[in-house]
């Protein structure tokens, strides 16, 4: 793939949102949300039906709503028959979403992604759901998830068309999600998701909470100048930057700042060579530039990654860069799941990123 042109580069949105934004959140086989039911048989051995005692728990956590109830989507309807009480999540999002929708044992698998701190904020919540109930490539592994029997199953709008058609063909109905560009595709993800699950008083509450917190950031920017902004990161030995309609874009856009990436990508991800970071930094002026978090393990520093920062700063020309370009103070790393998220904790990136760019304009006197 080219690098973007000085003006604009004419990038693939599909195949970068694919490779790239949507390992946000997931290997690029699965991303974004779907439903499953079927009729859940009782039997003895681990891909049993819920027990008694579980059931009468999630009867007991509530939800709202009668069933069946028809689910409208963008892409169609599905028909959900019964409250689920087997879920199976196939998009790390939907992990994020559902933790704070449903009762964890409801929840029979999740994505890979859970299982990795530096990925997922629902890690902890879901530490008791085996790898062996770890979804990692919804293709080959579309037989298993059907022995499962799960009554609720969440993928992408990127899942390939052949495992929706194996739900389909074993009496599953499939719902999709869109990849989501804007905080109110977000908030619809969200309110499908209540609705499927049969919690739509939780995801009207949990909307409500949002929008206070986003009305307290706006009111902590509001008036303050735009931070010229620029990400970048590293994957593989190529140097990329994000544009309008990723999830980044959207925090940097409500955290008040300015996303230089905007001038040089057409899609939402893409390459950036270093001459066209030195082109905004002297046509533009860029007063932050924001780098992913280097670490690996589990809310550790991987001693043995050398951090996207410093190998963006032993690029030849990097120390021509203007003096602001080049403040230490003015670097930041940001964690890898606020840039992978595209889940409501979208929110939680945009607070840090506005307290960080506070702290910034008083480090400046602004």
């Amino acid at each position: 793939m080219t690098h973007p042109s000085s003006t604009k580069t004419v990038s693939t949105r599909e195949a970068w949102r694919g490779a790239l934004l949507w390992w946000v959140a997931v290997p690029v086989t699965a991303m974004a949300a779907l439903l499953v039911l079927t009729v859940v048989t009782t039997r003895t051995d681990e891909s049993a039906a819920p027990s008694a005692t579980s059931q009468v728990r999630n009867e007991a956590h509530g939800g709202s709503g009668d069933f069946p109830r028809t689910v409208e989507t963008s892409v169609g309807d599905v028909v959900v028959a019964a409250r689920p009480v087997r879920i199976v999540s196939c998009v790390p999002s939907a992990d994020e979403m559902l933790v704070e929708l449903v009762d964890v044992t409801r929840l029979w698998a999740v994505t890979h992604n859970a299982a990795v701190s530096r990925w997922s904020f629902a890690r902890e919540a879901l530490l008791d759901i085996p790898a062996t109930r770890h979804v990692r490539f919804v293709a080959e592994q579309s037989d298993e998830i059907v022995r499962w029997q799960p009554d609720l199953v969440v993928v992408g709008s990127f899942t390939e068309a052949g495992f929706r058609e194996r739900m389909r063909d074993a009496g599953i109905p499939v719902l999709t999600l869109q990849a989501p560009d804007s905080l109110e595709a977000i908030f619809r993800n969200l309110e499908l998701l209540g609705r499927a699950t049969g919690e739509d008083e939780a995801a009207t509450a949990l909307r409500k909470r949002l929008r206070e917190r986003l009305a307290a950031v706006r009111e902590r920017v509001a008036g303050d100048r735009r931070l010229r902004a620029l990400y970048l990161a590293y994957y593989g030995e190529e140097l990329s930057t994000v544009g309008e309609g990723s999830t980044l874009d959207v925090q940097l856009e409500h955290a008040g700042y300015a996303n230089l990436g905007r001038r040089k990508l057409a899609g939402s991800w893409g390459p950036l060579g270093f001459e066209h970071v030195a082109d905004l930094d002297r046509t533009a002026g860029i007063e932050v530039l924001l780098f992913p978090h280097a670490e690996r393990a589990n809310d550790t520093r991987d001693p043995t990654v050398i951090p996207h920062a410093a190998r963006f700063a032993s690029l030849p020309g990097a120390d021509q860069l203007t003096p602001i370009a080049r403040d230490p103070s003015r670097l930041l790393e940001i964690p890898q799941r606020y840039v992978q998220t595209s889940s409501h904790h979208i929110v939680s990136g945009i607070e840090w990123l506005a307290a960080q760019r506070k702290r910034l304009a008083q480090d400046a006197g602004e």
